[in-house]
């Protein structure tokens, strides 16, 4: 009866059931290792992740993030990927920049790291530096999550296993970086206030805001504004080719793909993108 409940709400859930379904098969007889997944510009092996399986699924998985990657990263672009899991926009990325860019990727998951470096070496990659720890405002050792749900695992205060943490600047040397991805499950504040030095050499910095992520770590989305602001940048939610800026007490009441940027006339040049007339609240 339970297992007849769990195929009726697949079917009423999922866009793909049947290939989700084959997908769980492949995961749990790691048969998925004989399969690739095929993108624009790079390959990924179907590794026993989530973000692996979601990917097998449906191509379109994901697919907003690496198009902005193509339309903002140039040839020779510096980027930095914190939260790299298996290496979706590492790996876009590193194709877009090509040879004469630069890729510094961050997991902190032993078993997610081990990945990222596999799918680096699938792709024969030679532009992309990985670290194997996480980021934060301090040094030192935490917990991380060790969840099925690996595309979700997180810094939390008990239970997981330990990793490593240090402060962004410094795990990068001053430089100008083009692009900076977070994306951390909520951690966010406490990277990008590991990172300040490094702010002042960032053009841009996208990253996910959900305001029950960053509850958890006990802030809100507008200390995450008022970082920025202090910084020099302006944030925005980004729809496809256009930005929407974001009103100083924003609420983030859904996950949101943010963009902070230092420079918007460079940016619209540099994209082809515009700017949305009115300013989005909360």
């Amino acid at each position: 009866m339970i297992f007849l409940q769990k195929i009726t709400r697949i079917f009423q859930t999922r866009e793909r059931p049947l290939k989700f379904i084959l997908a769980k098969l492949l995961w749990e007889t790691n048969l998925c290792y004989l399969f690739t997944i095929k993108r624009k510009g790079y390959k990924l092996r179907f590794y026993p992740t989530s973000l692996s399986a979601s990917l097998w699924v449906s191509k379109e998985d994901r697919i907003a993030d690496e198009l902005f990657l193509s339309d903002y990263l140039k040839r020779g672009s510096m980027f930095v990927d914190i939260g790299a899991n298996i290496g979706t926009h590492s790996l876009k990325a590193a194709f877009v920049v090509g040879p004469s860019g630069k890729i510094i990727s961050f997991e902190p998951h032993p078993k997610t790291f081990y990945y990222l470096n596999k799918n680096i070496r699938l792709n024969a990659f030679d532009n992309i530096e990985t670290h194997n720890c996480a980021l934060g405002d301090k040094s030192g050792h935490l917990n991380f999550s060790n969840d099925i749900a690996d595309d979700q695992n997180c810094i939390v205060s008990s239970d997981g296993i330990k990793v490593e943490v240090k402060k962004l600047e410094d795990a990068v040397s001053p430089r100008k970086i083009d692009l900076i991805k977070i994306d951390v499950e909520g951690y966010e504040l406490f990277v990008l206030r590991g990172g300040i030095k490094l702010l002042k050499h960032t053009d841009c910095i996208m990253f996910e805001s959900s305001e029950t992520s960053f509850n958890k770590y006990g802030y809100a989305a507008k200390d995450i504004l008022k970082l920025f602001k202090e910084n020099g940048f302006t944030v925005f939610r980004l729809t496809h080719n256009k930005l929407y800026k974001l009103v100083e007490e924003y609420d983030s009441t859904e996950t949101e793909n943010m963009l902070a940027v230092k420079n918007i006339e460079g940016f619209l040049q540099r994209t082809g993108y515009e700017v949305a007339e009115h300013a989005q609240g909360g």
